[in-house]
């Protein structure tokens, strides 16, 4: 009779630890997906984010170039005018003044050959 308590002692101790490792190993392996999950879930909100960081940079940059265009094309359009620099428009001056005093100084030569 003891030899057989021991028996089902025995047994009943094996199965319950049986139990117990298959509830561990259920428990390890359903954290081990969410882990797996959330972990996912984590990877693609990066990516995510990345792109719109990087979208948001590019439309930045293009910007930036329609804008320095914009003004290059102003500054050659207005500001690089013959008229408005005051260095071209001395120049245009200085160059007009000594036409006319070449344009003078043939018409007195002329004046003196007639």
């Amino acid at each position: 009779r003891g030899k057989a308590a021991a028996c089902r002692y025995k047994i009943k101790k094996r199965t319950a630890t049986k139990i117990q490792s298959a509830a561990r190993r259920l428990l390890a392996m359903r954290q081990l997906v969410a882990a797996r999950g959330a972990a996912t879930k984590i990877a693609t909100s990066a990516r995510r984010h990345a792109a719109i960081v990087e979208r948001a940079r590019l439309l930045r940059e293009r910007s930036a170039t329609r804008v320095q265009a914009a003004f290059r094309s102003y500054k050659s359009r207005v500001l690089d005018a013959p008229a408005v620099t005051k260095s071209r428009l001395i120049a245009r001056h200085l160059q007009e003044e000594s036409l006319n005093r070449a344009a003078l100084r043939s018409a007195e030569a002329d004046k003196a050959a007639a």
